[in-house]
């Protein structure tokens, strides 16, 4: 399993990543109350004001670094290497009140004590050296109005759900959460080292699993601006994966 803990935020400034500029700005929206913020309906206009400064505005960009971890059955998870990335965040209105966020996101992983990047990392359970693969990716989440994570697989092979919780407000301090779970199912299981134990244990596997957790936290003031004004927000990011095949495990 991986985890990972990543916080802060800035914002993008000069205007959309040049990979997302062609998505349509719908506009600002006006700025809520501190009542409203805390009300049901208006749930995605604050998520979206912080992950991505509102609907259809220019997208903001997250500084993300933590550690990733690594967890045998039975045994207590220990820390592998660092994780440094940034990420453009963009959301824009989806259908019947929901929305989408839209994510390109690439970042690199790092020696645990010095912070320098990997050109080898040394697998703990095998002791067999590898290359990292440093990370890039393009994703996007649908939201309905009430929160929930929207999922269309055509192939079948994927389920995911999760979704926005409510915002909680205590004082000039107001959170949110993002949760999302995701299952999918492989067509072969991943390669690894020749141990008999682990080969074992790989013809079994049947199913990628990811499950993200995230509270944002930002302060009411700011989010009582227009869309588009900076929102200063800070991050706190655990997500648990299958191994990624380039660890060459299996567990």
């Amino acid at each position: 399993k991986q985890f990972a803990s990543h916080t802060r935020r800035a914002m993008l400034l000069g205007g959309p990543a040049p990979a997302l500029s062609s998505i349509a700005n719908h506009g600002a929206q006006a700025a809520l109350s501190r009542s409203a913020l805390s009300e049901m309906a208006n749930r995605l206009a604050v998520y979206a004001r912080i992950r991505g400064n509102g609907i259809g505005e220019p997208p903001a960009l997250w500084w993300i670094k933590g550690v990733v971890y690594g967890k045998q059955y039975e045994k207590n998870a220990q820390p592998l290497f660092q994780v440094t990335g940034v990420s453009h965040n963009k959301v824009t209105a989806g259908q019947n009140g929901g929305i989408i966020l839209s994510i390109e996101e690439g970042g690199y992983y790092a020696d645990l004590e010095t912070g320098e990047v990997m050109d080898s990392w040394t697998n703990p359970v095998t002791g067999a050296s590898t290359q990292p693969k440093h990370y890039k990716m393009l994703v996007s989440h649908n939201f309905a109005m009430n929160g929930d994570v929207e999922h269309d697989d055509s192939t079948g092979r994927t389920e995911a759900y999760g979704g926005i919780s409510p915002v909680e407000i205590s004082g000039d301090t107001l959170w949110v959460e993002e949760n999302y779970f995701s299952r999918t199912e492989i067509s072969s299981p991943p390669s690894s080292s020749p141990s008999a134990e682990l080969e074992s244990q790989r013809s079994t596997a049947q199913f990628n699993v990811g499950d993200s957790l995230t509270t944002f936290q930002a302060r009411v003031k700011d989010l009582q601006t227009p869309d588009g004004t900076f929102v200063s927000a800070t991050l706190a990011y655990e997500q648990t994966n299958s191994w990624a095949s380039w660890l060459n495990i299996c567990l």
